[in-house]
């Protein structure tokens, strides 16, 4: 299997085109299919493709998520379990997980707590049709896309865990996540601790922090058992139906109906949920776990009753590490548009020949509409994955402030690009005033003049672009430095105005030649013009008699 490095090569009848992440299973990578779909191959490991075990189970897992079609589970595409690489083809999703969300835009509340719900609800009802549990329901494995919440991760990444289970002995959870009967002994197999995870996950959302606190994994743990969930900061209504719901007894948790029904009522409990009583509390022992913290690391009894520190719960989830994944954070990448952009360029070049004003301004107001538009192109797809389908009116209001954001960010690119482009006229006034002082001119003196002008405004207009363009290539960032675009706001933004009135290839192409013409049809009459200019009042007196 070609190395990480590599990026355009073959598998399968895909075309990998580049790394999206790498974890304990294996490496999964952004590819094309022979149609052009994007998708994600997560290619596992040598030593778990060894294992004959390990893709038995993986050939189940594949099989049962092959019959799940539903709009809220990431869909396995392809498989090739018997090749010497074991490969899983998923679709390729984009948008941020719930803690990236949560931390880009606050905890949810109102209608977005009760869609999440829902469709977290739809999801896990879908996969439990077909005999499927995710078992590792957290924040991270959940997408908001623009579609709404979908399930990632599910059943495959387990297969690795399973394979360390029939060798230690122990379950690999994620704390404030893992239902409590399966650190009693429960199989981890049961839709029930599904819908435990899934009320743990509502409660993350809706405060920012774990469900059940930080502090000492022992102490987290007695929190679990005892029922106690931290719902402090939320409305009456909605704690008390996320309290319910991860009540360390199963049989005495709410359905997720009623659970939802509570949480459009935030402010008044409904009859339907019942009072929820702390249950007995009782210390567990280390030899009693059977479970990890998280970010999961294997945790065990320790011999000879040396102490053994416990790991520690942060009240946040850490930032995100290295691991296997299928989505990207930010929109689907628009595709390139090198030659209307550039024609946009060379008709900038040209119109400096006529007039270098002209020129500069309508640069500059096409640089600030690009970013303007690739700003509101980042806004509308994170407004879409908080709330769904957002209205036009809703985006038409934020505009100004978008506006305001691309001007303010387009002063240093726009000033770099200006001070490189006069540096590049200065040095043409300059080479031509030295060839006036040592005689090297001594034809038409103002027919060279004129074109000295008109390849030194070109050139400049061209550099400012150029340093312009380069400087703004940094995409836009979230508040905890996440990129939410493929690259800087004006470059989508420019390849977004292109798709507007060019959306096919062939119409790209199109724009692009009438755009070359334009240009050349200025630059002809810029040159039919040569001898009939009046000097220019920046220029030195030295070479006015050009003119």
């Amino acid at each position: 299997m070609p190395g990480a490095a590599q990026q355009d090569w073959d598998l399968g009848g895909y075309r990998v085109t580049g790394l999206l992440g790498s974890g304990g299973m294996g490496k999964v990578y952004r590819a094309v299919d022979a149609d052009g779909l994007e998708v994600a191959i997560k290619v596992l490991h040598p030593h778990l493709s060894r294992d004959q075990d390990a893709r038995e189970r993986l050939r189940r897992e594949v099989s049962a998520l092959h019959r799940v079609r539903h709009d809220r589970v990431a869909r396995v595409l392809d498989a090739e379990i018997d090749g010497v690489d074991a490969f899983i083809v998923t679709e390729l999703l984009h948008g941020l997980t719930v803690d990236q969300s949560v931390a880009e835009d606050g905890p949810f509340d109102g209608a977005t707590l009760v869609e999440l719900a829902e469709e977290l609800a739809d999801a896990l009802a879908a996969i439990h049709g077909v005999g499927v549990v995710h078992r590792d329901l957290k924040p991270s494995n959940v997408m908001l896309t623009e579609d709404g919440a979908k399930l990632i991760d599910f059943g495959i990444a387990q297969v690795g865990d399973e394979s360390r289970v029939t060798q230690t002995g122990l379950v690999v959870g994620t704390a404030g996540y893992l239902a409590p009967e399966v650190f009693a002994g429960a199989a981890p197999t049961v839709p029930s601790i599904d819908w435990y995870a899934w009320a743990a996950v509502l409660l993350f959302a809706a405060t920012g922090q774990q469900p059940f606190g930080a502090g000492p994994f022992q102490a987290v743990l007695a929190r679990m058992t005892q029922g106690a969930p931290k719902t402090d900061t939320l409305p009456v209504g909605t704690a008390a139906g996320l309290t319910a719901a991860l009540h360390p007894e199963p049989s005495l948790r709410p359905t997720p109906d009623v659970v939802i029904a509570q949480l459009r009522s935030p402010h008044q409990i409904i009859p339907e949920i019942p009072a929820v009583h702390a249950a007995e509390t009782r210390r567990i022992t280390r030899e009693e776990i059977v479970a990890v913290p998280y970010q999961p690391t294997e945790y065990q009894p320790v011999a000879d009753g040396q102490p053994h520190p416990d790991p520690y719960i942060p009240a946040t989830p850490p930032p995100p590490t290295a691991s296997m994944w299928n989505w990207m954070a930010y929109p689907p990448q628009l595709p390139r548009s090198a030659g209307v952009i550039g024609g946009f360029v060379l008709v900038a070049m040209a119109l400096a020949t006529w007039s270098a004003w002209t020129a500069g301004v309508a640069t500059v107001a096409m640089f600030v509409l690009a970013r303007t538009v690739g700003i509101s192109r980042v806004g509308r797809w994170r407004l879409k994955m908080r709330h769904g389908n957002v209205s036009t009116m809703a985006i038409v209001g934020r505009t100004p402030w978008y506006f305001i954001r691309a001007l303010a960010g387009s002063i240093l690119p726009i000033a770099t690009g200006l001070f490189f482009g006069f540096v590049v006229l200065a040095a043409i006034v300059g080479g031509l005033w030295l060839a006036v002082q040592i005689d090297l001119i001594d034809d038409d003196l103002r027919r060279i003049g004129r074109t000295a002008e008109m390849v030194g405004f070109a050139l400049a207009m061209l550099t400012t672009a150029v340093m312009a363009w380069k400087w703004d290539s940094t995409p836009v960032r979230g508040k905890n430095g996440q990129a939410l675009d493929f690259s800087g706001p004006s470059h989508m933004g420019m390849r977004r105005v292109v798709m507007g009135f060019a959306p096919s290839r062939a119409a790209r192409s199109v724009c692009a030649l009438v755009l070359w013409l334009i240009a050349a049809a200025i630059v002809l009459v810029a040159i039919s013009t040569i001898g009939d200019v009046v000097p220019l009042e920046w220029m030195p007196e030295r070479l006015r008699f050009i003119w």
